[in-house]
């Protein structure tokens, strides 16, 4: 029975040794069955895991548009400063019958050193010279176009180096950096509404109406220079505007085609006298109306003053045509003489010429008593040129018209005329008619 006791005695103190032994060998390594990450790290030290996880956290890689670098060469690393999971050495017997998984999230952390010259690396074997370009617009064949941007491959290094961490820290590691690409500041889209705007302006068209006859447009490059993309300018409208007043007449010398077939250059008598002339200021506010609302039309031009018809010549074909020299009178009416009449036109002796130039007529009187310093005269139809005196009247008192007359027994300056040319001549005029006298 004592044999036995000792026996038992011996077994129970040789497994409380075994298990100190044990507890002291797993105080040093991991028990049994003990895994990390489905890793079995039996027997091995906290220090010899350490090494392994930091080892594998070293050699795993990032890939970057094709380019792969691991993470010691980023400057990653698994900050475990030798804190490994936790067991109790005491129950190691435990697992034999329990294997213990745990899992176990690796801690990155980054040396900025390493990570820059890693960052800076990347970039130059990823970065080119080939730059964007923006969208521009170019005048093409009459109308302005968009011309595309184009993308180039040039990246933005701090834009690079943000996208990087944050793929990191989003455990992303295979990495598309299209996005740091430096980017055209102005595309397509931010033009096409204002290419579409200006070529609608351009098809502006705006047509200057003088007369029923004549009509002019406004020359597209007059329209192309005001519609820039910055906006109207209305600097060359302005001066276009300018460029009209040479069709102004009023108190300019005519050339004038008389019934001899010559030409003549007559002066208007005064300011009075008729003739075109376009208000600017009026003309302005329409086109700059039409301008502005890129609006096509016909605008009738305002006038001042007008002549009797638009073109080469404003006094028209219904005039009366006087020839001092000759001593002879015309009158034209819608272009064909229906009166031709020989005349007296004032002294020359006396020193009573008649004035010449481009008179109007100014009023018309039936029975009309002329008076002067001469006295009173009596005439049956009297046709005013000058508020002075001058006017053109039937002559009863004479009997004898044309030829040399007027050189010592003419007129005190008015055109003496046969009375029933006198008659027909009133009968066929009208207040305003242009009179030319040479």
């Amino acid at each position: 029975m004592k044999k036995v006791v000792i026996i038992l005695i011996s077994i129970v103190t040789l497994c409380i040794a075994l298990y100190f032994i044990m507890v002291q060998k797993y105080t040093k390594v991991y028990p049994p069955n003990f895994y990390i990450n489905d890793r079995k790290v039996t027997n091995l030290t906290p220090q010899e895991v350490i090494a392994d996880f930091e080892n594998e956290t070293a050699h795993r890689a990032i890939t970057i548009n094709g380019i792969t670098k691991s993470f010691k060469e980023c400057g990653l690393y698994d900050s475990m400063d030798n804190q490994i999971e936790e067991y109790n050495p005491y129950y190691w017997f435990n697992y034999f019958l329990i294997p213990q998984h745990i899992v176990r999230i690796p801690h990155l952390e980054l040396d900025h050193n390493s990570f820059n010259s890693f960052i800076e690396n990347v970039y130059n074997q990823l970065n080119t010279n080939v730059v964007s370009e923006d969208a521009y617009i170019d005048f093409v064949d009459g109308k302005y176009v968009v011309i595309a941007e184009k993308y180039g491959t040039q990246i933005d290094k701090h834009k690079f180096k943000l996208s990087v961490l944050d793929n990191l820290q989003q455990s992303c590691y295979n990495m598309d950096i299209t996005d740091c690409y430096i980017l055209p500041q102005i595309t397509t889209g931010n033009l096409i509404d204002k290419v579409e705007k200006i070529n609608h302006q351009l098809d502006t068209t705006i047509n200057l109406q003088f007369s029923e006859e004549y009509i002019i447009t406004i020359p597209q490059e007059i329209i192309l220079r005001t519609y820039t993309l910055d906006g109207i300018d209305f600097t060359s409208i302005q001066e276009y505007i300018e460029t009209l007043k040479q069709y102004n007449t009023k108190g300019t010398t005519r050339t004038f085609k008389t019934s001899y077939n010559t030409e003549i250059k007559v002066k208007p008598f005064d300011n009075t006298i008729f003739g075109w002339e376009i208000d600017i200021d009026a003309l302005s506010e329409k086109i700059y109306k039409h301008i502005h609302n890129a609006e096509s039309g016909v605008i009738e031009v305002p006038f001042i003053s007008k002549g009797f018809s638009f073109g080469k010549s404003d006094i028209g074909n219904s005039y009366i045509e006087i020839s001092i020299d000759n001593q002879r009178m015309w009158l034209y009416k819608n272009g064909k003489c229906i009166v031709d009449t020989p005349i007296v036109t004032g002294n020359v002796s006396a020193n009573m010429n008649t004035p010449k130039g481009l008179f109007q007529i100014l009023q018309m009187s039936k029975d009309y008593t002329m008076k002067g310093s001469y006295g009173t005269s009596d005439c049956s139809y009297f046709m005013r040129l000058t508020w002075t005196g001058i006017a053109i009247h039937d002559a009863t008192w004479r009997y004898y018209f044309g030829g040399n007359i007027y050189k010592t027994n003419g007129s005190h300056g008015c055109i003496n005329t046969p009375f029933a040319n006198a008659e027909k001549i009133f009968n066929n005029i009208y207040k305003g008619l242009p009179v030319i006298v040479y």
